[in-house]
């Protein structure tokens, strides 16, 4: 919070009150999506469409969160592999199995499902940095950033 807050929170009402000003919003969708986009809400209207990111991030700092409230930050390596390799597996099976219409959900990008890997690479290079840096975790991180290969033609469609 102490990192994302006073961002959104200053940025968005400038983001609104720009819209406002050039005549590309009208007062009440302004605050229509001014409010969600200021409290966080992981469904849009957001004041403008990059805010879609703030809900995955959200639910992935929410997995850090929860491992440290309940003592289990040890387990963040498995739960980041595990993360990582159903993420992988649904962008290999993307295009072969055609899941476009099941994929284009908000609630699989919150599950981390569509930017897992990202994060999974993230967390393997940091671990790699404070243990041993050994061929499976070198092999996870080609695994996981296969998976962000095959999931990167695929437009971001998850904004709404």
């Amino acid at each position: 919070m102490r990192r994302l807050a006073p961002a959104v929170w200053i940025c968005a009402p400038v983001t609104a009150a720009v819209l406002l000003l050039v005549g590309l919003s009208w007062p009440t969708d302004a605050v229509t999506r001014l409010v969600p986009t200021a409290l966080f809400a992981p469904y849009s209207p957001w004041v403008d469409s990059v805010y879609w990111t703030l809900g995955i991030e959200i639910a992935f700092y929410a997995v850090v969160w929860t491992l440290l409230w309940l003592g289990r930050f040890h387990l963040m390596e498995v739960v980041a592999i595990a993360i990582g390799l159903i993420s992988t597996l649904f962008w290999c099976l993307y295009y072969p199995l055609d899941w476009s219409e099941f994929a284009e959900t908000r609630w699989l990008a919150l599950l981390l499902v569509h930017h897992g890997c990202f994060f999974a690479t993230g967390v393997m290079i940091w671990l790699m940095r404070f243990k041993a840096v050994t061929p499976f975790p070198l092999v996870l991180c080609a695994l996981f950033l296969a998976g962000c290969v095959c999931r990167s033609p695929v437009r971001s469609m998850f904004t709404r």
